[in-house]
């Protein structure tokens, strides 16, 4: 059953005195066979909550619980968060922190030798979801603090878009939540673009306990030479500036030079002048940040061999972490990073 009717004329009233919220001025309401006018506010407050539920048009918190428990502050700030490409979350130790959508450099690099042999899925956003032009709304201080509205790009601008060249038109309307100025909101509006139309590759794996440091919204490398990412291996040993192979990596010729991304105990190494001496030796050259460097006992490497068609680790984001199998085995799934957005728009999203 649907009430339906204009702005003011009694709706919400209505509902609130049927479901025992608000005390009628005459006559009687029965819920089922119970006249809510014999009920007092412990019976009330019973049959509230056995036999009535709510969705509330405005947000009514409780004071008497933590933003954790309380159900619709927790969903207001996920609101507020997810306006600017932000997320809250419980990091387990009773703290409730928020991320936002902005660059860190990666601390862990994951390749198919550190997940399970399933290997990685890929799948990808839905065509409907890529924005091409979007209406942003906000809180106008030049004008009085009037709700304003601006479009991203403008109609005369759309029809030589190269988003809209690939996909047609994909409109949508959003809320910069916070943002009092035009630019502000024109940024938001921007960035939300750039990150629906280049941001489109999602991935998921099992990995081991790695899943433990990872946070959502982190910044991870992903490595899979089945999409060019990458010539992965791990390492046997290092001494000095030289790097033994546990595995043979094969190319036309030796010595052949490339860029190495590695995992160290603190995060990624990004090296440029390796040279891949013989099928099971690089040579990290002139580079103090490897020799001060401390790497994990059969450390993971990437390798970009670019006349192999093996190009640098992508970066993705994490959206999702599954424990399973009693927190031995983690399920992640990760949206990818396009890098280049906070150089146009900033770094603070």
């Amino acid at each position: 059953t649907a009430i339906m009717g204009p702005s003011g004329s009694g709706k919400s009233t209505l509902m609130h005195c049927l479901a025992g919220l608000d005390s009628i001025s005459g006559g009687e309401v029965f819920l089922g066979d119970t006249a809510l006018s014999s009920l007092g506010d412990k019976a009330l407050t019973q049959l509230r909550r056995d036999e009535v539920g709510f969705i509330f048009q405005s947000f009514n918190l409780f004071p008497h619980l933590t933003v954790a428990e309380n159900q619709t502050a927790w969903d207001y700030l996920q609101n507020i968060a997810g306006s600017f490409d932000g997320v809250i979350f419980d990091d387990g130790e009773g703290n409730v922190r928020l991320k936002v959508d902005r660059w860190t450099d990666p601390r862990v690099l994951f390749t198919p030798e550190t997940i399970n042999p399933e290997g990685f899925s890929y799948s990808f956003t839905d065509l409907t979801t890529r924005y091409n032009q979007i209406t942003v709304s906000f809180n106008n201080k030049d004008r009085g603090w009037e709700q304003s509205r601006r479009k991203i790009p403008t109609d005369t601008q759309i029809p030589t878009d190269p988003y809209y060249l690939e996909n047609g038109l994909v409109p949508f309307d959003m809320v910069a939540v916070g943002c009092i100025t035009e630019s502000e909101a024109l940024r938001r509006a921007k960035a939300r673009i750039l990150t629906s139309n280049n941001e489109t590759t999602i991935v998921s794996f099992t990995t081991t306990r790695l899943g433990l440091v990872l946070d959502p919204l982190e910044i991870v490398y992903i490595s899979d030479p089945t999409m060019g990412w990458g010539v992965t291996g791990r390492v046997e040993s290092i001494s000095g500036n030289v790097i033994q192979l546990r595995d043979e990596i094969t190319v036309a010729s030796y010595p052949t030079y490339t860029k190495m991304y590695i995992q160290t105990e603190t995060g990624v190494g990004y090296h440029t002048d390796v040279v891949l001496q013989s099928p099971k030796q690089l040579l990290v050259v002139g580079d103090v940040n490897f020799l001060n460097d401390n790497h994990p006992e059969n450390a993971q490497f990437s390798l970009a061999l670019y006349e192999l068609g093996q190009k640098e680790p992508k970066p993705f984001r994490i959206t999702s972490i599954e424990p399973l199998d009693g927190y031995d085995l983690f399920r992640i799934t990760a949206l990818e990073v396009y890098k280049a957005k906070y150089a146009v728009v900033g770094s603070d999203l």
